[in-house]
């Protein structure tokens, strides 16, 4: 009987009692659309890179990954043309591949990372008194290359971050504007929407590597 109703609040817990941190809205302002004119006549072209070794972070996956990026930056006009290497309709002035989003080493947020309370075996050992809170910095990393220049190239990252919470705490996390129940279909939708918006802004915030690959000879 004790063992059952364990994992009826365990279960209860894993879906009811669990949020996920989404990016605040309008992570791309009036800044980032001024500052993105000097991609205006860049065509970047982007390459999956064979036998890449992405570790335990695997292959990126939605939104995050490259299809993604394409989509979100053909979306708010950063650069004169976008998408995969074989698919542009002009030369390339910057050629991006490598790209990763998280690092290699990085095994999940079950303990290996995320910060103390990111445990969930303490969490059903405490009826989730103890609740599992993961706050995760990860990183997105690639590299550009000028095509005509190989020796042309440098390496661009920025940070992405993934914080969530189950357990009885997580309700009162819905009250702010960033948190969602990991059990609602919207979550998944304003986290996809919020994250490529985050992303691109973080694209135009890295405009200067952007521009001097494109620029060397």
């Amino acid at each position: 009987m004790r063992v059952y109703i364990l994992l009826v609040i365990t279960s209860f817990c894993l879906t009811a009692c669990g949020g996920m941190y989404v990016y605040p809205s309008s992570s791309i302002n009036e800044k980032h659309l001024r500052d993105s004119e000097d991609l205006k006549n860049i065509v970047l072209g982007l390459k999956h890179t064979k036998g890449m070794n992405y570790g335990w972070g695997r292959k990126p996956s939605a939104p995050s990954d490259m299809d993604s990026l394409i989509l979100a930056l053909n979306e708010h006009k950063i650069f004169k043309e976008v998408g995969y290497f074989h698919d542009l309709k002009n030369n390339p002035d910057v050629i991006l591949d490598q790209y990763r989003d998280t690092k290699p080493e990085f095994r999940g947020m079950h303990g290996e990372a995320g910060g103390g309370l990111c445990n969930i075996y303490l969490s059903i050992l405490t009826l989730f008194i103890v609740p599992m809170y993961c706050d995760v910095d990860e990183e997105v990393k690639f590299t550009l290359t000028n095509p005509n220049n190989k020796e042309c190239n440098t390496e661009v990252n920025f940070h992405r971050s993934v914080s969530e919470i189950t357990g009885w705490v997580a309700p009162l996390f819905y009250a702010t504007p960033n948190w969602y129940s990991k059990s609602t279909d919207e979550r998944n939708d304003v986290y996809s929407i919020r994250y490529k918006e985050y992303a691109v802004s973080k694209i135009v915030e890295n405009r200067r590597s952007f521009v001097e690959i494109a620029k060397c000879k």
